[in-house]
């Protein structure tokens, strides 16, 4: 089953069930002294209300991760052409018993964080038109800081350890790496419930319940955005709405290296730990993660009842 709208590069084949295809830019942040790089990218910002954790409030066009807001750079990224999502992605068969709305997309091979904006902005753009289903993408990036619209250069504690990138949400820094799983969300809330909170609420009890099929119990805390065990965070979430589709995501911590986090506060929260499945003692195959991901995600999300079965090789 093809995703309607969507269509593959025309490119020389690298393998049957395999495609990377790698464009690099080169927009990465400057945290030097007295620099008030502008966070966001893509559509104008909305007013956003200052809250502690991994995600803003806006009024409408949700930056995930927020407290309070920062001045416009003079030079804002500007969007370059859009990359079809099919191109850097490969989706692997999963059994579907009905007919379905929400495809599921998995890359093995690390995704460029620049390659997977550009890819959720075109699937965004597909989704709003019609020509493409709702989607959730599960992959890994290379080791990377990324800095949402709140990101305060104080928050980088090593700025040259790891590229770092403006995301596009809202809030502040997060890492992303190997053996770290991230789903990017795109999903359509426009002939759903309207509500961000709500949204972050159902986001939170995906994760819970993926954790639980993983033996791990795991909670949130008063007042703070992501998923915890005990008083460490596991995983974190972070949205930005277009149009009331939602994109960005949530990421869980499976086997990454965790002193990678220290080269930034996280989320803002400084002091808080971070742990992983690994650190537990934990199921940390990444299918079984995946697998955990999927069943939780149709259990908390009764309206995607059944998983999209696509295969991609290459043109």
């Amino acid at each position: 089953m093809r995703s309607r709208g969507i269509e593959p590069p025309r490119a020389k084949p690298t393998a049957t069930s395999t495609l990377r295809v790698y464009h690099f830019r080169h927009d990465r942040m400057d945290f030097s002294e007295g620099s008030t790089p502008d966070m966001a990218l893509g559509s104008p910002r909305s007013k956003i209300e200052a809250g502690p954790g991994c995600i803003s409030k806006p009024s409408l066009e949700v930056q995930g991760e927020a407290e309070g807001t920062r001045p416009p750079s003079p030079n804002p990224i500007q969007p370059t052409r859009p990359l079809p999502l099919r191109s850097i992605v490969e989706s692997r068969p999963i059994p579907a018993p009905t007919p379905v709305e929400v495809e599921w997309l998995i890359s093995r091979d690390p995704v460029p964080y620049e390659e997977a904006l550009e890819a959720m902005e075109a699937r965004v753009e597909a989704i709003l038109e019609d020509r493409a289903a709702e989607a959730i993408w599960l992959l890994e990036h290379p080791a990377l800081y990324t800095a949402g619209t709140s990101a305060s250069p104080g928050e980088l504690l090593q700025p040259s350890r790891f590229p770092v990138f403006k995301s596009g949400r809202g809030g502040r820094f997060t890492y992303h790496g190997p053996s770290q799983r991230v789903a990017y969300v795109m999903l359509d809330l426009r002939h759903r419930r309207r509500d961000v909170k709500v949204f972050v609420h159902m986001l939170e009890e995906w994760l819970i319940a993926a954790l639980a099929r993983l033996g791990v119990a795991s909670k949130r805390r008063e007042g703070q955005i992501g998923v915890f065990v005990g008083d460490a965070k596991i995983a974190s979430i972070g949205i930005r709405m277009r149009r009331w589709v939602s994109f960005h995501g949530v990421s869980l911590n499976v086997d990454p290296d965790l002193d990678h986090f220290s080269g930034i506060v996280p989320c803002g929260l400084s002091g808080v730990a971070v742990t992983s499945l690994a650190a537990l003692g934990a199921e940390t195959g990444m299918e079984r993660v995946d697998a955990a991901l999927r069943a939780a995600f149709v259990s908390t999300y009764g309206y995607a009842a059944a998983i999209s079965a696509n295969s991609v090789q290459s043109p």
